[in-house]
């Protein structure tokens, strides 16, 4: 017989963070965990977006195969970004293969899952999906839940938004919608049942994100005594995890396998790239004619509104319903980038990607096979050095099938620099193309490739690992559950992780003919989002300073 299996997933979790508190006492549970476990870093995907991240973890495909990676994807032949969905994924899930070979699963809060589809189980979408939508299944489960957690269930925190640079009352709200996941997580684990359970806790990732400035003293934000201040709260946060973290252990027992990951890391952002202010200049985009006056006069009343009501008169605590409406307007009058584009003139551009990495498109309308390849080549080489000569280091890879005749989904090149410190806006803008600042108060910190593992129970030895990727996770999870491997994914079964006992009575199993082995499609789910689910998406998205 299999054992349970208990994952916990603390989104941009870093040992860089974790193993410090451990050090200092605010984590006593993980501490003890981890004495007994087996951990190491592990490498999250390229780009390290929670996005493609998180769905690399559940398939063991890397985003070349996924087809995922951002938060937003090219659909079709135009180059108007959308929202991705279920649907969108061309690998299969660890809980699709489980849910075929009749074990229970219960997944919880995890992104990208939009809309929920039927498992064998349950499944509610995390970051992304609408509070308005039914984002449960069962449908039943989303009242469930405002029952046991004593309200509505809340998915997310809009920590970008301007009203949080009142940072006691974001440390107010996150605390409340933890609370809440906290809460509904220890119910499943209680009253159903499961043989897989999956929660991905979110806050850990919004947390650091507008917090990084206080816990690094070199932080050019750093804001010393009022830094130590909150410093100390960021760690009674962590705490809270903690306290998480034993009450689940108690519940589960000493007979479930426990593994507590992340998606990818976490460090300082302290850099900022323009990187279609820098395609224009070099030659390769044109901005298209501004806005008419009066849709600009507009807009630019709804931004000083929504400042105003945020930082003076406080109207999300006075008239939440007429603030929430704000939002909303400004996010509809706001000019998405691929609309600043004259896509009947530029040749290359970005046209919108979140702002962890560059994602550079060259224009199927103006550019045949070999011109492509040449303009690939020549952009790569400019770009590299441009970073040479600014002293930056700039990472560029190319899409697989970015070549060839077909159009392809993934941009042609896509672009890091200095290991992921620096963000890249993709509005039109003057001024310098690079400056080494934060990109924003509310966006201190950003995302790393190394991320966390820690797996104990009875069937894991304890040790360090290494060498862990992101895409081992679910043909690990699959070979845990005596269950076939599909030969197609990239990631490798962790046999160091398991104990002698174990490796000897549960040899791995192959499926050479994956096609035999894929799951029926079970999303029930469109390709195509709704204007107003777009607008969800566009406006969240924005509220985590993505966009």
């Amino acid at each position: 017989m299999t054992r349970k299996v208990l994952i916990i997933g603390l989104d941009g979790a870093t040992f860089d963070v974790i193993k410090p508190l451990m050090e200092e006492g605010w984590m006593p549970n993980l501490a003890k965990l981890v004495e007994r476990s087996v951990s190491g870093p592990m490498r999250s995907t390229s780009p390290p977006l929670s996005g493609p991240a998180w769905l690399s973890l559940a398939t063991g495909m890397k985003p070349e195969k996924t087809s995922v990676y951002d938060f937003c994807n090219r659909k079709d032949n135009s180059y108007r970004l959308q929202g991705i969905t279920s649907a969108d994924c061309t690998g299969r899930a660890i809980w699709d293969y489980l849910s075929k070979a009749e074990k229970r699963v219960g997944i919880l809060n995890y992104p990208i899952c939009i809309p929920p589809y039927a498992v064998n189980g349950f499944m509610t979408a995390g970051f992304l999906a609408s509070p308005n939508s039914e984002f449960t299944f069962p449908v039943d489960l989303k009242q469930e839940l405002s029952k046991v957690v004593g309200g509505a269930y809340e998915l997310s925190v809009p920590y970008y938004d301007a009203r949080y640079d009142d940072t006691d009352l974001f440390l107010n709200d996150i605390h409340r919608v933890l609370d809440k996941k906290l809460r509904a997580t220890a119910y499943l684990l209680r009253k159903k049942q499961w043989d897989l359970f999956l929660v991905v806790i979110s806050e850990t990732d919004w947390l650091q994100h507008i917090m990084w400035r206080h816990l690094d003293k070199n932080h050019p934000l750093h804001e010393g005594k009022r830094s130590v201040r909150f410093h100390q709260r960021f760690k009674e946060f962590w705490r809270r995890i903690d306290d998480a973290i034993g009450g689940f252990n108690n519940v589960v027992g000493k007979q479930t396998n426990i593994v507590i990951l992340s998606d990818h890391g976490f460090g300082p952002n302290d850099e900022v790239f323009k990187l279609n202010v820098w395609l224009e200049r070099e030659g390769y985009l044109v901005w298209r004619e501004r806005q008419n006056k009066a849709l600009s006069r507009a807009k630019k009343l709804v931004c000083i509104f929504g400042k105003a009501t945020a930082k003076d008169i406080k109207l999300h605590r006075l008239a939440p319903k007429l603030y929430k409406w704000g939002r909303a307007a400004r996010v509809k009058l706001t000019e998405k980038i691929v609309d600043q584009i004259d896509l009947e003139r530029s040749i290359a551009f970005d046209p919108g990607h979140t702002i962890p990495f560059g994602g550079i498109y060259i224009n199927d309308r103006l550019v045949d096979v070999f011109q492509r390849k040449q303009l690939i080549k020549e952009i790569a080489e400019k770009l590299r050095s441009w970073g040479k000569s600014n002293n930056v280091n700039v990472t560029i890879w190319q899409s697989e099938n970015s070549v060839g005749e077909a159009v392809n989904t993934a941009p042609d090149l896509m672009v890091g620099i200095d290991d992921w410190r620096c963000v890249m806006p993709k509005g039109r803008s003057d001024g310098e193309i690079f400056e080494r600042r934060p990109y924003s108060s509310r966006h201190t910190g950003s995302h790393r490739m190394n991320g966390i593992f820690i797996a104990s129970g009875p069937d894991i030895q304890k040790g360090v690992v290494d060498n862990v990727h992101i895409c081992d996770i679910a043909p690990t999870l699959l070979y845990l559950f005596d269950q076939p491997v599909p030969s197609d994914i990239d990631g490798q079964v962790m046999k160091g992780i398991f104990t002698a006992e174990y490796l000897a009575n549960h040899p791995v199993k192959l499926q050479t003919n994956p096609q035999d082995y894929k799951c029926p499609d079970t999303t029930n789910a469109s390709k195509t989002l709704t204007a107003e689910e777009e607008d969800s998406i566009h406006q969240q998205l924005k509220d985590l300073g993505y966009m």
